[in-house]
């Protein structure tokens, strides 16, 4: 039975309110003095609430570039270690130069800028990593004439304003009178490379790291005139009286192991392709014309192998040109040049069908990267088993072996291919399990899948280009 509530309950019951205004009123002040007084969060902090690790950079194979699936580059290889080391996911913020990645870091917009240039930053509170990357800034030309002084050239020089190279030029014409040059906003250092190549310009200036890999694609770039010293490649961070990202950056860095560097560097700038122009110009062409009636099978099949369909595909181009009908002297066919033995093993009925015989490759190559040993890491993985898929896994660890013998590092690449061309000689292979091997074709056979790869990738990462491949002119 309801009743009316008396008087005294009426006062009782908002005492009772009052007192828990005032004591939630007294929590709450409680708990904002516990906030002003505790720490204020790191920028470290901010980068693990986050989850992710903002990096500002151009869009270049030197530092990161838009890959098919994620981000790629030498730079963005580093970058994802650090970033794994933080516990993070790696974000790219691609920005149009190096000023502009130094602005989005101060502007907040980025935790770190890759790929600025030690020196000229100028009076922005930045702090900087140890180098990543020592480059020079090169004159580049290709059917122009070769200039000998930066003061004469006999045509157009182009730039990337606000770049490196572009501030080199403005120390150069403090001593040469007559240098005139354009600064663009609108085309990359890649683009106008590709212009010289192509005889549509005649100079640029681009950093030695960038001309070095873009030869591989463009043999017929040239360089005449080094107009800096070398200059140290590093990351930048915002400077401030909280260093935990640049105290964390540095120790990345102080554990960062010297050889992965090298390996990385030799991977993207010292493997001059052992394709000439007109290999190259051949190759782009079919990649256009050929490789669209096999890119989904490529696709679907290194999909389920766990291999990268541009791997597969580079090796089909080096064994048979795409050309499903293709038979060798020695009775390998097909596609994938696959021998009968090795058909049966990996269950390809016909060596002619192209689909069949591309499915029958990535599983005997995946075969192979499966039987590399465990120590070895990636990319070698990859090299060493296409050493082994052109001369036999035996005959691999036969090299490997004489790699541990005259004190390389049987587990890197760089160290194995020196040991393959001694698989030839006698004194070294009387003493190896399997014996002779033609090392020397195995060496031109995964240098050759290499460039072809390096192309793929290059061509895929940016698709306008393979519409845009040029066609090879008839033979005569």
């Amino acid at each position: 039975m309801e009743h009316a509530a008396t008087p005294a309950e009426s006062r009782g019951s908002r005492a009772a309110k009052w007192r828990a205004w005032a004591l939630a009123a007294a929590l709450i002040g409680a708990l904002f003095l516990l906030s002003t007084c505790s720490p204020r969060p790191s920028l470290l902090d901010w980068v693990h609430a986050r989850g992710t690790l903002r990096v500002a950079s151009t869009n270049s194979p030197t530092t990161c570039y838009r890959g098919p699936a994620s981000p790629l580059g030498f730079q963005c290889e580093i970058l994802q270690k650090f970033a794994a080391k933080l516990g993070v996911e790696l974000k790219v913020v691609y920005v149009s130069n190096q000023a502009a990645a130094i602005r989005a870091v101060l502007d907040d917009r980025a935790d770190l800028a890759a790929g600025v240039i030690k020196g000229t930053t100028g009076s922005d509170p930045l702090t900087l990593s140890p180098p990543v990357q020592r480059v020079t800034q090169q004159l580049v030309y290709g059917s122009a004439p070769r200039p000998t002084d930066i003061g004469q050239l006999a045509g157009t020089l182009e730039v990337v304003a606000g770049s490196a190279a572009d501030a080199a030029l403005l120390e150069a014409s403090r001593t040469a009178s007559g240098l005139t040059w354009n600064s663009t906003r609108s085309l990359g250092s890649e683009d106008l490379l590709y212009r010289v190549a192509e005889g549509q310009l005649a100079y640029t200036i681009a950093g030695s790291d960038l001309v070095a890999l873009n030869q591989r694609f463009y043999p017929q770039l040239k360089t005449a005139l080094t107009l800096t010293p070398p200059q140290s490649v590093v990351w930048a961070v915002r400077r401030s009286p909280d260093a935990s990202l640049a105290d964390a950056m540095d120790a990345f860095f102080t554990h960062l192991s010297v050889y992965q560097i090298a390996v990385l560097r030799d991977a993207y700038f010292n493997r001059r392709s052992p394709l000439g122009h007109v290999d190259i110009t051949q190759f782009t062409a079919d990649a256009k014309r050929l490789l669209p009636a096999y890119r989904a099978t490529f696709k679907t099949a290194a999909k389920a192998n766990d291999v990268d369909w541009r791997m597969l595909a580079a090796v089909a181009y080096q064994e048979s040109h795409w050309d499903p009908d293709a038979v060798s002297p020695t009775g390998v066919r097909g596609l994938m040049q696959l021998t009968h033995p090795t058909a049966k093993f990996v269950n390809v009925a016909s060596r002619e069908d192209p689909h069949e015989a591309i499915g029958g490759g990535a599983r005997y190559f995946a075969h192979l990267r499966s039987r590399i040993p465990a120590s070895v890491p990636e990319p070698d993985r990859d090299w060493m088993a296409l050493a082994a898929w052109n001369m036999g896994l035996g005959h691999l660890l036969d090299a490997q072996h004489i790699t541990r013998q005259r004190r390389g590092n049987p587990n890197a690449w760089v160290d194995v291919r020196k040991a393959l061309p001694l698989l030839t000689q006698e004194e070294w292979f009387q003493h190896t399990r399997y014996g002779y091997a033609d090392g020397n074709q195995a060496l031109g056979f995964v240098k050759n899948v290499q460039a072809y790869y390096d192309i793929l990738v290059w061509l895929t990462a940016g698709e306008s280009r393979l519409a845009k491949a040029p066609s090879p002119k008839p033979s005569t």
